[in-house]
């Protein structure tokens, strides 16, 4: 695992969002296998 931040008082953390495959080049080999995969089971 990477390195976590210390869970001590007044420590802060920052929190990134998650791109959505939109945000990728459509024409990426994983990206069509993951728009395959969520096709298959019937997710947006």
């Amino acid at each position: 695992m990477g390195a976590a931040t210390p869970a001590v008082p007044g420590s802060r953390c920052e929190i990134r969002r998650v791109p959505g495959i939109d945000e990728f080049p459509q024409d990426n080999e994983w990206i069509i296998k993951e728009r395959a995969w969520r096709e298959k089971l019937g997710q947006p």
